[in-house]
């Protein structure tokens, strides 16, 4: 229930008589929002986004600002975010968790002078010192600079302003396994997410350091170490809440970043890119929302690092090493991740007609035999949902690429839960969990269809590496084994895999001809109730045969994940994985009905691979902007058709398991794949 801001009627009336965009932004937040639920919660926050207007003082603000710095003989630079920012998130506040440090007089959002000051100490004394040869002195010198309850530090940390007035947004983080975090039961995927709501800053705000003496003139060697321990700190730590997820991070605009490579630390880098559209956008659903967000992209790697273990070890067992390993509410993760984008990334609406194929989707392009009417071209049927009639969800297109980071810290046990686990065992975990990911899952809204696939290079990298390296780090850190032959969660050791490498060169195409696979199958299911095992909510037209009693209720994640790669030809290769799940009806009949798609899939795209090509009609009728590798007007390619034998000629064909409604056979034609009813079945 929502509650009551009591003001007297005066107050009231005087900030109502104020449009939200002239308000102060930290006036707003802390004394004119009214608790609620999250959605209202969300509500209050796009008001303080729009009171947080650009200022034309700010300026005016800086430049004396500066005179007072060079005035002290301050030493100044800048660092720009390389991703999203936010901080004081805890501070006392109507809202859960969604406060901003604004400045208390003028309202936009700055770095406090006190806590650069702790995290350059951090640095110093966790990344910089261990590395020194003489200890020594590097504490003595650290002494200096920060001082004690005893002394002063000689070392002035500043406040840091923003160059410009930073826009606020409204982010949001998406907790999918409530129960599993709360309880330690089985983290299924049939729990509803519960999204809650924050303030942060994106990436590119870039802000202004300052550090002075604290005697003028004196210690230039003091003020040019802190200075290399806040740069180092501002990138390899991060600023602010959130920064295991990748929030934070400041990469100075100018000079080189401070190493972080001493022991105990250990940090891979590699190169993503985007393989397929990705529908990546936050909370506001908006162009300037729509970004690959690094907590996004933490969330799936401890997806796939559970998938490693959850075959053998209980869920509370999963719970307390994951908690351990990735964090949770009352302990940091000891692994980092960032992301830093490479370029700037082309965003736009997705519309569905603009990648229209130009064949008759009863062809052999699409689902031979099939009643158009009934069917839908395969990439909308992948897409669902994303073009609505009056809402098109913005995209992502692919050749966006990101550098990627992983950095681990040894895991010091707080409890006898678990042990110390070394941070080269970590990231080795971590690489694994990225492997997969990049490998057979994929990121955003509709990402087990296809959309939102990752490409990395990562040698040496296979399934049986992963599978045999999360045994190896369950056998050496002494994981409590209470494994079963029926997982309640994704597990790697029951994974059904294919894989198609396919002579496509067009990514609407391969997504076209997955969908259209993958909609045959779902059409020689109609009515039957197990069909519901491919995912739910699944509503089946015109009556239901069997019955199907999923245990958690009406909503399940899909079993199948489709993902997107890319050949060094060019070439698209298409995977799926599909997971057997207890929790989809029961463990048998999950994995009888998901062999048979997997079966139906192998036989679908191998008729597809031999027949559909994707050489165009008109090759000057097909434009790109930018990386776009996929047709974006209406007169796309028109792809190769089977040659279809004359009327009332005899034929070879296959007779089909699935029978008409009124009890008639059905059969395939193999030269051209077209399959239907026998009209006359005596």
């Amino acid at each position: 229930m929502a509650g009551m801001l009591c003001l007297p009627e005066k107050t009231a009336r005087i900030i109502n008589s104020q449009p939200v965009a002239q308000r102060h932004p930290g006036l707003q937040l802390d004394k004119y929002t009214v608790p609620g639920d999250q959605e209202q919660q969300k509500a209050a926050l796009d008001c303080i986004c729009q009171a947080a207007k650009e200022d034309k003082t700010l300026q005016e603000l800086r430049t004396r600002r500066e005179a007072s710095l060079t005035s002290l003989g301050a030493t100044t630079w800048s660092g720009t975010t390389t991703g999203p920012l936010t901080l004081h998130l805890a501070r006392a506040s109507a809202l859960e968790n969604a406060g901003i440090c604004l400045h208390p007089l003028y309202g936009f959002v700055y770095l406090p002078g006190s806590g650069l000051k702790g995290m350059a100490r951090a640095y110093a004394e966790t990344l910089w010192a261990p590395a020194q040869k003489d200890q020594e002195e590097a504490a003595r010198l650290s002494g200096e600079v920060f001082g004690d309850q005893e002394n002063a530090g000689k070392v002035v940390f500043h406040e840091a302003w923003p160059l410009t007035w930073p826009k606020l947004l409204v982010d949001i983080v998406n907790n999918h396994h409530p129960k599993y975090y709360q309880e330690g039961t089985p983290p299924g995927d049939w729990e509803n997410p519960i999204p809650v709501y924050f303030l942060a800053i994106p990436a590119g705000t870039e802000f202004t350091f300052a550090l002075s003496s604290r005697i003028a003139g004196e210690q230039g060697l003091l003020v040019n170490l802190a200075r290399e321990w806040l740069t180092g700190a501002l990138y390899h730590l991060g600023a602010g809440a959130k920064t295991n997820a990748g929030y934070g991070s400041v990469k100075p605009t100018q000079g080189e970043i401070p190493t972080a490579e001493v022991s105990g630390w250990k940090r891979f880098e590699s190169t993503l890119e985007l393989i397929t559209p990705a529908f990546v956008a936050g909370a506001a659903q908006q162009e300037g929302d729509c970004e690959l967000r690094t907590a996004t992209l933490r969330g799936q790697l401890r997806w796939w690092w559970r998938t490693m273990h959850a075959a053998h070890v209980d869920g509370a067992t999963l719970h307390q090493w994951e908690a351990a390993i990735w964090g949770d509410t009352n302990v940091a993760g000891a692994i980092r991740v960032t992301l830093e984008g490479i370029g700037k990334p082309i965003t736009e609406p997705f519309d569905k007609r603009a990648v229209e194929p130009n064949y008759a989707r009863d062809s052999a392009a699409g689902i031979p035999g099939c009643n158009p009417g009934k069917t839908t071209y395969g990439l909308w049927y992948l897409a669902y949902g994303m073009d609505e009639r009056n809402r098109r969800r913005w995209c992502l297109l692919p050749g966006a690429k990101w550098k990627v980071a992983l950095v681990t810290r040894s895991v010091v046990p707080h409890d006898k839960k678990c042990v110390s686990v070394s941070a080269d065992a970590l990231l080795e975990q971590a690489k694994a969990a990225l492997w997969l990911l990049c490998h057979f899952g994929g990121v955003g809204s509709r990402a087990r269809k296809g959309f939102g696939s990752l490409g990395i290079a990562m040698p040496g990298m296979d399934l049986a590496a992963c599978c045999a390296g999360a045994k190896a780090f369950r056998d050496k850190f002494g994981m409590p084994l209470r494994g079963t032959a029926e997982p309640e969660s994704p597990s790697l050791e029951h994974v059904l895999v294919k894989e198609f490498a396919t002579p496509w060169k067009s990514c609407s195409l391969a997504l076209d001809q997955l969908g259209f696979a993958v909609q045959s199958f779902a059409q020689q299911m109609k009515h039957q109730a197990i069909k519901k095992a491919l995912g739910l909510p699944r509503k089946l037209r015109d009556g239901e045969q069997g019955v199907f009693h999923p245990p958690h209720g009406d909503r399940h994640a899909s079993p199948v994940l489709c993902h997107m790669a890319k050949s060094e030809q060019g070439n698209f290769v298409v995977r799926v994985t599909a997971f057997p799940s207890k929790s989809l009806s029961n463990w048998a009949e999950s994995k009888g009905l998901l062999t048979k798609f997997m079966t139906h899939l192998g036989d679908d795209m191998a008729r597809r691979l031999a027949e559909v090509s994707d050489t165009p009609l008109n090759s000057g009728s097909v434009t790109t902007t930018g990386p776009r590798p996929y047709p974006t007007t209406r007169t796309p390619p028109r792809y190769a058709s089977p040659a279809l034998p004359a009327n009332n000629s005899r034929v070879e064909a296959v007779l089909l398991e699935q029978k008409t409604s009124k009890g008639g056979w059905k059969a395939r034609h193999e030269a051209s794949g077209l399959a239907g009813a026998i009209t006359n079945t005596a």
